[in-house]
């Protein structure tokens, strides 16, 4: 007849009582020693998630170092075709303050001509300016519009210059209505609206050009 042996109970209480005088490091060793290694299943399980998330943190970095890669290369592509754009923009700037110098340039001449036929004055003083630059006593000629020849006769023609013929006053239909041109010597002064328009234009481009020049430097 055989006889079950049964396993005699450990007493926790005792158990309790004595590992409240151990240290954290004993009771933590004599537990691991208790509970026995854990296991196989357990380890696979936790060695699996460890490396599941070592995996995704370098995917993460992978995926961090692929944003920046493309990143990096649309901000030089962006800045490129900003450099285009300013080139573009440059050439559009120079053909609109070319268009715009033309426009002024046009709409000064349609002024200056409507004051020039409402003010008939104005040509006898454009000539007596141009007739200041004359030294005394030089022969000076100056041509006129047939329009505007009766209107300069009265104006200069009482001068002592026009009684001992130093100056001639002739009617030339190529001078503009409202100019006059006035020669001396070899010297000449163009007082017509076109050259004087023409004058203002130059100057106005070169000033242009200066301009250009300092932002290039």
């Amino acid at each position: 007849m055989s006889r079950v042996i049964r396993q005699p109970r450990l007493n926790t209480a005792l158990i309790n009582v004595n590992t409240r005088n151990l240290t954290d490091r004993e009771r933590e060793m004599y537990r691991a020693e208790v509970a026995g290694p854990p296991p196989e299943p357990m380890i696979l399980a936790a060695e699996a998630v460890r490396m599941r998330d070592a995996a995704r943190l370098e995917g993460l970095r992978e995926g961090e170092r692929a944003i920046r890669q493309e990143l990096a290369g649309l901000f030089d592509h962006c800045r490129q075709i900003a450099g285009s754009l300013k080139e573009s923009q440059k050439e559009m700037a120079g053909e609109w303050e070319g268009l715009a110098i033309k426009v002024v340039i046009r709409i000064a001449e349609a002024v200056v001509r409507r004051e020039l036929r409402c003010d008939r004055d104005a040509v006898v003083r454009l000539t007596r300016a141009a007739l200041q630059e004359v030294t005394n006593g030089s022969p000076a000629q100056v041509r006129v519009n047939p329009s505007d020849l009766e209107l300069i006769q009265k104006a200069l023609g009482k001068g002592a210059a026009v009684q001992d013929n130093t100056l001639q006053i002739i009617a030339d239909e190529t001078i503009e209505l409202g100019g006059s041109v006035v020669w001396w010597g070899e010297r000449g002064w163009d007082s017509q609206p076109s050259h004087q328009l023409k004058q203002i234009g130059e100057l106005v481009d070169r000033w242009s050009q200066e301009d250009d020049g300092h932002q290039e430097a």
